[in-house]
């Protein structure tokens, strides 16, 4: 029998928020913390892949020694690569499993999760106008269909740690 090593890549997932009408601010974004925990799990869970079988002869370092690579989410809220390796990763295998990821989660799986929403709702505004004719500023409310979704890469402040465990 193989024996089998097993390692851990944590990284942040970050939440966009987009409103149906917002053209000043675009979206907001932030870390992952414990309002939509569940919400990416369910995605994760529901769109559970094996990464490693994406690992082609590019990615020479590590390509037929990574068996196994699954999504979840950490207990601090970030994301979990669960890898599953037929041998022991020196640092050159480490850094292009990095890479792979990074690839992965920027470009390959990752633009794909992110387009999915993870939740939506409705949400109200108002907005203070200034009425020329009648020389008053007037309160108006509307409401906007808001989007949630998960990003598992930015371009900045990301950052991703591999652990053997």
């Amino acid at each position: 029998m193989t024996k089998l090593f097993k390692y851990v890549a944590l990284s942040p997932i970050y939440i966009s928020v987009v409103g149906e009408y917002d053209e000043k601010d675009g979206y907001w974004l932030s870390r992952l913390n414990n309002k939509y925990t569940s919400e990416v799990e369910y995605a994760l869970e529901s769109d559970s892949v094996n990464l490693a079988k994406y690992i082609d002869k590019h990615e020479n370092l590590i390509h037929g020694l990574i068996e196994k690579i699954t999504l979840t989410l950490s207990t601090d809220y970030r994301l979990q690569a669960n890898i599953i390796a037929n041998q022991e990763l020196n640092n050159e295998q480490l850094e292009q499993l990095k890479n792979y990821l990074t690839g992965q989660y920027s470009d390959g799986y990752g633009e794909g999760f992110e387009q999915g929403e993870i939740d939506e709702y409705e949400d109200e505004y108002e907005e203070e106008e200034y009425d020329e004719e009648e020389e008053e500023y007037f309160t108006e409310r509307y409401e906007e269909r808001v989007s949630v979704y998960a990003q598992l890469w930015r371009s900045e402040n990301w950052d991703m740690k591999i652990i053997k465990i």
